[in-house]
């Protein structure tokens, strides 16, 4: 039981070409995501059902979502890159420390985002939201989201309810 790096995991098998890897023990598997998921994918090791993932370095989505695909345990790592890439991360209750690239990102991505980590997401750097006005606000509403002092604010077309352009117009002054 405990912890145990991915390249040891890799290396131990590499080294054994007959029997398979039992790590079944270990609760915690650290290293680069690209590391950790080859242990993900590797057949010849057994691994718990459940074991946290704590990834270093700058980890892709792609393989974040391998180590989301063979664990239930918790993933932390951090992550920076636009909203719309980083919703393509899979999973819920990870502890992942997501920055999101400066520029525009839609609404509904950014609450996305909020629903996949236990972590606030950090969007200070976002320039301008777009979405519906409902959208809108509850990005504004959302104590998950770490959203710019100022912010530019696209409506699309529709029905806007008074409220979500009150509390939109009350978060940004542009």
């Amino acid at each position: 039981a405990g912890t145990a790096a991915a390249t040891d995991l890799t290396a131990i098998d590499a080294a054994t070409s007959t029997t398979a890897v039992n790590a079944s023990a270990v609760t915690t598997i650290t290293g680069t995501a690209a590391e950790i998921a080859a242990v993900a994918g590797a057949a010849t090791i057994t691994k718990p059902a459940n074991y946290a993932a704590t990834v270093s370095g700058a980890p892709s989505v792609a393989n974040l979502n391998i180590i989301d695909a063979n664990t239930t345990g918790v993933i932390t790592a951090s992550i920076t890159d636009t909203a719309a890439a980083l919703a393509a991360l899979t999973g819920t209750g990870n502890a992942y420390t997501m920055t999101v690239s400066a520029g525009s990102a839609a609404a509904a991505d950014l609450t996305a985002l909020d629903a996949k980590t236990t972590v606030a997401v950090g969007a200070s750097a976002v320039t301008a939201i777009t979405g519906t006005a409902a959208e809108i606000a509850a990005v504004v509403a959302a104590a998950g989201i770490t959203k710019p002092a100022d912010f530019t604010a696209t409506v699309s077309a529709g029905t806007a309810a008074a409220t979500d352009l009150t509390a939109i117009d009350a978060a940004t002054s542009t």
